[in-house]
């Protein structure tokens, strides 16, 4: 049977003064100095691709924060926004899980190499940025694809283990993703497998 066509939440679009624009106080990311200037060089070199999200009812931020701070900073005049029309339930969801299930998606490592190989930056924190994505920079061992385009498998210890599962609430999920996804910044890995897979090495390694 098909589905009913899914709810459209967005309900206007327009360019506002970015210190009109109210910060989210459930808003739980934060941006350290990396990250900060590799957006920031993003912006001047590239200006705007992604809208910022306000839910309509609140007047409050759900995405966008650290572009909307650095567009204050550099007092630029507008930024681009999608409104939204959320309940506070609703816009509470969508700051909890938006980023975190973006950064669920895998990685196929030989297009992200090819990408990389395209991309040319003056040096500073986003080549470093765009150097720690590349796939001999995970802190994984990992091979080059064959000439017909096979990745080789991870070359991993032998393990008895071939699938767990993790059972979580909703409130351990979001706290699971978060350390995750800070942990897969310092290690320069792509996904919760490879994440987790690194620390566990790293600790076993250090312990021994």
């Amino acid at each position: 049977m098909p589905q009913a066509p899914l709810a459209l939440r967005i309900v206007d679009e327009d360019l506002v003064s970015p210190d009109s624009l109210l910060a989210n106080p459930l808003n739980w990311r934060t941006h350290g100095a990396v990250q900060t200037a590799a957006v920031d060089e993003v912006l001047r070199r590239v200006g705007w691709v992604q809208r910022i999200i306000v839910n309509r009812r609140t007047g409050l931020m759900v995405d966008g924060h650290l572009r909307v701070r650095l567009a204050s900073e550099n007092a630029q005049p507008f930024v681009p926004v999608s409104y939204v029309d959320l309940s506070p339930d609703e816009e509470a969801l969508i700051l909890r899980v938006l980023d975190p299930l973006t950064g669920l998606a895998g990685t196929d490592r030989v297009k992200l190499s090819d990408l990389l190989d395209t991309v040319a930056v003056p040096e500073g924190e986003l080549q470093n940025l765009l150097d720690g994505l590349r796939p001999t920079n995970t802190g994984l061992p990992w091979t080059p694809p064959g000439p017909d385009g096979d990745v080789p498998p991870l070359d991993l210890p032998p393990s008895d283990a071939r699938q767990v599962q993790l059972f979580f609430t909703a409130d351990s999920l979001v706290d699971f993703l978060s350390f995750v996804e800070r942990l897969g910044d310092s290690l320069g890995t792509s996904t919760v497998t490879d994440t987790v897979l690194a620390v566990m090495l790293s600790e076993a390694a250090r312990n021994d």
